[in-house]
């Protein structure tokens, strides 16, 4: 055996292995299932804030409580039939909110409404409900950062509407007496 041959074997179990590794890398890589883009979320600017005041007054000593929503957590898992394409996106979503007690606050509690709203494909609203919440001011704290329990919804998904043809929408629910306060002070900050 000379010096070549055995360079040769060397040389094709090596290339036979890097191409049996290659070809495997390539099944698993090609078969992880594809990532789907989710459902956008927005926070209405005039739905974003509220105001509780007791009584008439608009003072600052009239001030209950305050609340942002602070952002919308969301995520999404899907359940495709692969002979059809057809299936559920599941839609995880979970507000967070900014609270303040305000100086007419006597019960350390902030009370309030939120929605969440879905729309498909044009913008039509497929859905909407509405959510209480209480929180309570713990200790002296006149501020806190609470997310609510996250609400899952589901929605069919197919080969002409993906996760992306629908938006949640997550605002308070404000009367119009708050809605107008919220324009006006939105109109002060432009």
């Amino acid at each position: 055996m000379n010096i070549h041959g055995a360079t040769s074997k060397g040389l094709v179990r090596t290339t036979c292995l890097l191409i049996l590794l290659a070809t495997s890398a390539c099944s698993s890589f090609f078969d992880k299932p594809q990532r789907r883009p989710c459902a956008g979320a927005s926070i209405p600017a005039e739905l974003a804030d509220f105001v509780i005041f007791d009584g008439p007054g608009r003072d600052l000593i009239d001030v209950n409580h305050t609340g942002r929503i602070r952002e919308v957590e969301t995520s999404c898992k899907f359940e495709i039939d692969e002979k059809t394409s057809e299936g559920t996106m599941s839609l995880a979503v979970a507000p967070v909110f900014e609270l303040e007690r305000g100086s007419a606050n006597k019960d350390r509690q902030a009370s309030f409404n939120y929605f969440i709203a879905v729309t498909e494909p044009g913008r039509k609203i497929r859905d909407k409900v509405t959510y209480p919440v209480t929180k309570e001011f713990t200790g002296n704290a006149t501020r806190m950062v609470a997310k609510d329990k996250t609400i899952t919804i589901n929605l069919p998904v197919g080969p002409e509407i993906g996760g992306t043809a629908y938006h949640v929408y997550v605002g308070f629910q404000l009367d119009k007496a708050q809605v107008e306060f919220n324009r006006k002070r939105l109109n002060q900050l432009r």
